[in-house]
Parts: C-alpha cells; sequence; structure tokens
C-alpha cells in the first residue's frame, strides 16, 4: 500500500513540475514592433551575431541582411563602440542612402534609446543632422528646450520641448512625420509636442553626433530604430516599454471588429422593418372582409336555409334511418369497433 501511494505522489509531483515548466517555454519575449522596422541598429548586438565587437566600425542593421543598410562608422579615441552602444563625443557617422530615402519618403518614425546625455556644444548638442540643415534634432542651450528642425522651417514653426537634456537622459526619443499630418514627439512614449506640417523633408545627408564644438554632446547611443510608416501611439508606447525593459509580453494589434458591428446593425434592421409591415397589412385586411362576408352571407344562408328545411322533415320520416337511443347506440356500437381495432393493432406492434 505503501509503495502505490508512493507511485501515485510521484506521478502528481512530475504532472505538476511539467505544467509549471510549461508556460516559461512556450512564452514570447517582448520585442521590438518590427512592423515597417526597415533599420535597427543595436549597440548590445552590433554585428547582428549575438556577439558584439567593440573593435568594429561597421554598425550592422539587425532589420535587413542587405549591406548596403549598414552604418561605415570612422571610430577613434573617442567615438566608438562601448559595452551597450556607441559612444560620440566630438564626431558625426553617417547612415546609409537607404535611411536618408526612408526620412524623405512619405513617412517615416525614427527612435532613439539613449543611455548617458551630457551636454558639450557652447551652442547646441545637436544629435541626428544633415549637412543641408533639413533635418536637426537638438537641445538649444540659451534655452534648454529640445527642438526639432524640419524641412528647414524657421523656429517659430518647431517644437520647443523646455528641460531637454533631463529629458534625453536615459529614455527613447520619438519623432513621427507625415507630410499633412502632425509631426509628434514623445519621450519615453509620452507625447510631449506635436505640429500640424505640410512638408517634405528634403535632407541629403543624414548623420548623428557632431564633430563641431558648437554643436557637440557626449552620449551614449544604445539603440536606433527607423520605420517607412507613422507609429501609433500605443506603439510608441510599447517600444519604449521594450527598450526599459518594462514589456511583460509580445505587442498585440487592436481589433476593429467592436467598431464596426455596432454600426451596421442597428442602423438597417429598424429602418425597414417597421415601414413595409405597418403599411401593408392594415391596409387589406380591414378593405376586403367587411366588404365580401355582409354582402353573400345574408342573401345565400337564409335561401338554402328554406330550400333543404323540407329535405330534412322528409329524412326523419324514412322508417330506415335510426332514431333517437338507436342513433346513439349505433354510434356507441362504432366506436367501441373503432377502439377495439386499434387495441388490436397496438397489440400486434408491442409483439
Amino acid at each position: 500500500m505503501k509503495k502505490l501511494l508512493l507511485c501515485i505522489l510521484t506521478v502528481l509531483l512530475l504532472t505538476s513540475a511539467a505544467i509549471i515548466v510549461t508556460p516559461a517555454d512556450d512564452a514570447v519575449a517582448p520585442a521590438f514592433i518590427d512592423k515597417g522596422l526597415v533599420a535597427w541598429y543595436d549597440g548590445a548586438d552590433n554585428q547582428a551575431n549575438g556577439t558584439p565587437d567593440l573593435a568594429a566600425d561597421t554598425w550592422v542593421n539587425k532589420a535587413n541582411p542587405d549591406d548596403s543598410w549598414n552604418i561605415i562608422l570612422e571610430p577613434d579615441a573617442d567615438d566608438k563602440f562601448v559595452e551597450g552602444g556607441f559612444q560620440v563625443t566630438n564626431n558625426r557617422q553617417f547612415f546609409p542612402q537607404n535611411v536618408v530615402d526612408v526620412i524623405n519618403s512619405d513617412a517615416f518614425t525614427i527612435e532613439v534609446d539613449f543611455a548617458d546625455f551630457v551636454g558639450t556644444g557652447t551652442r547646441y548638442h545637436t544629435f541626428l543632422n544633415c549637412d543641408n540643415d533639413n533635418f536637426s534634432l537638438f537641445v538649444r542651450v540659451d534655452s534648454g528646450c529640445l527642438e526639432f528642425k524640419y524641412s528647414g522651417r524657421p523656429r517659430e514653426e518647431r517644437p520647443e520641448i523646455p528641460g531637454g537634456v533631463e529629458l534625453l537622459k536615459n529614455s527613447t526619443v520619438t519623432v513621427t512625420y507625415e507630410p499633412g499630418e502632425f509631426c509628434c514627439i514623445y519621450i519615453d512614449g509620452e507625447l510631449i509636442d506635436e505640429r500640424f506640417l505640410n512638408y517634405d523633408m528634403g535632407a541629403d545627408n543624414f548623420f548623428f553626433g557632431h564633430y563641431k564644438e558648437t554643436h557637440t554632446q557626449t552620449a551614449l547611443f544604445k539603440n536606433i530604430r527607423v520605420y517607412d510608416r507613422v507609429l501609433t501611439a500605443e506603439e510608441v508606447a510599447y517600444n519604449s516599454s521594450v527598450a526599459n525593459g518594462t514589456a511583460e509580453g509580445p505587442y498585440e494589434e487592436p481589433t476593429e471588429a467592436p467598431t464596426e458591428a455596432p454600426t451596421e446593425a442597428p442602423t438597417e434592421a429598424p429602418t425597414e422593418a417597421p415601414t413595409e409591415a405597418p403599411t401593408e397589412e392594415p391596409t387589406e385586411a380591414p378593405t376586403e372582409e367587411p366588404t365580401e362576408a355582409p354582402t353573400e352571407a345574408p342573401t345565400k344562408v337564409p335561401t338554402e336555409a328554406s330550400t333543404q328545411a323540407p329535405a330534412t322533415d322528409d329524412a326523419s320520416k324514412d322508417p330506415a334511418a335510426p332514431k333517437g337511443c338507436g342513433a346513439m347506440m349505433s354510434m356507441s356500437a362504432a366506436l367501441v369497433v373503432m377502439t377495439a381495432a386499434m387495441a388490436a393493432v397496438v397489440l400486434k406492434k408491442k409483439d
């Protein structure tokens, strides 16, 4: 008996262990949204092979195996890969032309995950820029504001967010851009400014970091992501949670079904049903029945009744016709016979 109980307990323990382990094996780790992701430069995996190379002079695009999407770097003693990303100090690193084409297209989103960010320039701390200055994301020293200069537009048209340097430290900055829509600036997934615009970007040689003493900073770029579409506010917030390690699972697309179903059903059903039903029925029924019934019934009923009455009298005088109790007995006998026949059939079926 003890052996049997021991076997049962062992089976239960093994089953419980299997139930506990299985969900962990099937769980999907949180990851950045990949819909529209055309470039992802991961500082912790700069060669996209699982082994970062701190001496590398190429930053490989993890979202696309095509080498033409890789960033060809010019590292030196100050601008180089360190643990967790690429550090910029006093140099600029150019993106490939493929990325330039995306930010000059109909729509884009660019995200940068920073670790440290220390402003060193005397006038600006410019961390994303291009040669013709049509695209410039920077902190202005005199105001301390984070600014986004797009399509070369003047200062009064640009987003300006106070506390720029502090906002950028250990954070994710996101810019969404689409001509004819709102340009949005997010910090750590939270919308902090938006401006309506209707201008193509028109950038040329696009780079991160800067070489001018008036424009520099010392910053650690952990991740740079480029999308060929505008991310929604929900998607931006999710990517930020992945970057800071708070995401609990993979991103789930919002469902559209509940929005469409209630709109169509109530509109069509109540409109058609009440209109047709009450119109046809009350019109035909009262018109035909009262007209025919009173006209024919009084004319025909008295005529037939007076004609058939003598026939009824003649039938009652027929000596062959059963009368009174005799008629009732005949009917009773017939009922008995029918009942017996039915009983016989039922009994036969049972046999």
